[in-house]
């Protein structure tokens, strides 16, 4: 009866585009459990194998950046570093062999990455992995299907609230980083 009043109740009319529609049937087909336990996706790629620009230089740049940052500043170089070893220690990244790093057939692509400071958030920095960074006017999110808007409305959410006497939340801290990515991608 409470989702009644509100006009954000599903009605089974939310159209989706042709490339939405891909995006979910390649994740309905991708996604599986393994046997960690981690979720393990295939990237949602426009094309099963593009051809992409080799953008090793745009990320020693960009690395070279951030070392000079790490230089001039030595709190932003040891949160930076922290942040690092962590996601190294969980085994959300892994090393990647030379033989592989080397590979130019159209099948690498560096994401750089930096670091920013919340300002409610001063002494833990977040580390950002730069998808859209440009090489060639080229970006590896301009290769990736986006997603469709499969959230809530803020209205939906709190009306959801009257329903019971209990309600929960919970902190998604680290859940991209708990993602795999399928080893063809």
């Amino acid at each position: 009866m409470f989702k009644l009043d509100f006009s954000e109740r599903l009605t089974g009319s939310h159209t989706l585009s042709q490339e939405d529609k891909t995006f979910l049937k390649k994740l309905e087909e991708g996604v599986h459990q393994r046997s960690d336990g981690h979720y393990e996706m295939p990237l949602p790629l426009r094309d099963d194998m593009p051809s992409l620009p080799n953008n090793k230089s745009l990320a020693l740049r960009r690395l070279h950046k951030l070392g000079q940052r790490f230089e001039d500043d030595m709190k932003y170089r040891d949160d930076y570093t922290t942040f690092m070893n962590e996601i190294i220690a969980k085994g959300y990244v892994e090393e990647v062999l030379q033989e592989e790093a080397s590979y130019n057939d159209g099948n690498v692509w560096y994401i750089p990455h930096h670091g920013v400071y919340h300002p409610k958030k001063p002494d833990k920095v977040c580390v950002v992995f730069n998808c859209s960074a440009d090489y060639k006017r080229k970006s590896f999110n301009k290769y990736l299907l986006t997603s469709p808007d499969l959230t809530n409305g803020h209205v939906g959410v709190l009306c959801h609230f009257r329903r019971d006497p209990v309600a929960f939340t919970c902190d998604l801290g680290a859940m991209f980083h708990q993602f795999k990515v399928d080893n063809r991608h």
